[in-house]
């Protein structure tokens, strides 16, 4: 039992110094695999309480490490999406700067192109 508390207190400390990390840096295993199972005199001597609270304890240890492979799975899916996005974002920056190129500015058009005259609604004409 001393080395299951051992171990939990350990990948308390981990999970601490892991969420200061960098998010580009491994994460190592928050908890060692921790082997539980009573053997031999241990499991005469034990009291059901002990050996339930082991098997729990084992259980809690197994559920860790799939939740932090699947964690890190995902960040590493999410880290191949920015990047998506990041080239994606490029080429419309580029499509839009070509785009933009394409026209011709203001300044260089025609000097005969008509003005636009609006016509007024109001005077005499239309009382």
């Amino acid at each position: 039992m001393k080395a299951a508390e051992s171990s939990c207190k350990q990948a308390r400390e981990s999970l601490v110094q892991s969420q200061h990390s960098l998010p580009s840096q491994p994460r190592p295993s928050l908890l060692p695999q921790i082997h539980l199972e009573l053997s031999g005199a241990e499991s005469i001597v034990g009291a059901p309480e002990v050996a339930a609270c082991q098997s729990f304890l084992s259980v809690v240890s197994q559920l860790c490490h799939a939740c932090s492979s699947r964690i890190q799975g995902l960040e590493q899916e999410v880290s191949a999406h920015r990047g998506h996005v990041m080239a994606l974002r490029g080429e419309l920056q580029d499509a839009c700067l070509r785009e933009s190129l394409s026209f011709v500015p203001v300044e260089e058009l025609p000097a005969d192109v008509e003005t636009f005259d609006p016509i007024p609604l109001i005077g005499p004409k239309y009382h």
